[in-house]
């Protein structure tokens, strides 16, 4: 992406399993540390809550 995200909708499929477990198993880990331009062995990972709170990204 060429420019600076500003707002974040993420849907997932009401009759898929992702609703129930889309935290607990890291999925959003790896989305939102891939939004945030990390790799998947950043060190940061673990820590992405707060690094999305810093880049003052709405998430919806």
């Amino acid at each position: 992406m060429h420019e600076q995200i500003k707002a974040i909708v993420i849907d997932y499929d009401p009759n898929g399993s992702l609703v129930t477990t889309h935290e607990s198993q890291g999925t959003d880990m790896g989305l939102y540390g891939g939004l945030l331009g990390w790799q998947v062995d950043d060190e940061r990972m673990p820590n992405y809550r707060s690094a999305l709170k810093n880049k003052v990204l709405k998430l919806s």
